[in-house]
């Protein structure tokens, strides 16, 4: 049964369009652009209650009715960051998300996404630039604070533990792989520049 929705364009236009809740958010993108609609070449970015909407979803995914309205966001070049999951039972999975937003942000980005309410994240919280990394350092995962920004912490490389106080047996494995794999990371780049100051003085 087909629903109609309203889609407003960023400058305030706004036309219905009657759509399967099945659509997907890509078809959807296809039949604003067929229609004219989309003031751009690019396909629309599309929002729903604030929520910026991904092409594999259906449009029951995200509850959308009839009577509903779904927004065109404006043309941005913003790149997203690639964040990786794990939840208690093992389950993994990616989200693409903007570097700008909070912790807390993030965690709606999940419940909207995944359907999974977070009370917690946690992630290796590694110093950046550490002068002197100690090689016997422990594996700690840390609570994610809600009012942290995605983009102050080091969490693209690693995989990020949902609802959980200790990481699972298979998780502990990935964490301890980062872990180390930053290590070396670390050693290299401090040999490198140890390297280059022997060679100034020289």
């Amino acid at each position: 049964m087909l629903i109609r929705i309203t889609v407003r364009n960023f400058t305030g236009a706004s036309f219905a369009l009657d759509v399967d809740p099945a659509t997907t958010v890509a078809e959807l993108k296809q039949q604003i652009t067929a229609a004219g609609k989309g003031k751009s070449t690019r396909p629309p970015v599309l929002s729903f209650k604030g929520h910026e909407l991904r092409d594999g979803r259906q449009l029951h995914h995200y509850d959308i009715v009839a009577k509903d309205t779904i927004h065109i966001l404006p043309p941005s070049n913003a790149e997203k960051v690639n964040l990786r999951f794990e939840t208690d039972d093992g389950v993994q999975f990616c989200l693409f998300v903007d570097p700008d937003i909070t912790i807390a942000q993030l965690k709606h980005e999940i419940f909207i996404e995944e359907k999974i309410a977070a009370k917690q994240l946690k992630a290796l919280l590694f110093p950046r630039e550490p002068d002197h990394p100690d090689d016997n350092e422990t594996l700690a995962l840390e609570e994610l604070n809600d009012n942290a920004v995605v983009s102050s912490l080091p969490l693209k490389s690693q995989i990020i533990a949902i609802n959980s106080m200790s990481p699972s047996p298979s998780s502990e494995k990935r964490f301890q792989t980062e872990h180390t794999r930053h290590q070396q990371q670390i050693e290299v780049r401090s040999l490198r520049v140890k390297g280059q100051r022997g060679q100034r003085s020289s």
